[in-house]
């Protein structure tokens, strides 16, 4: 099985699958995205939670999500 084969039954089967840098690097590079570092720097940006019940600042988050 492929490595896309294995997170989409991953994705299928849970919901959602974790999947180490290593592992999703030349996956992303085969479908074009040339940018890994970039993309990698983006997540020491995060932005303030502003959806926190309590009203704390203390949570920072990012959210995407990719189409296969």
């Amino acid at each position: 099985m492929s490595e896309v084969a294995d997170i989409g039954a991953l994705l299928c089967r849970d919901g959602y699958a974790h999947a180490a840098a290593g592992r999703m690097a030349p996956l992303l590079a085969q479908a074009g995205m040339a940018d890994w570092d970039g993309f990698a720097a983006s997540w020491n940006d995060l932005g303030v939670d502003t959806y926190m019940t309590d009203g704390g600042r203390y949570r920072r988050r990012r959210y995407a999500a990719y189409s296969v």
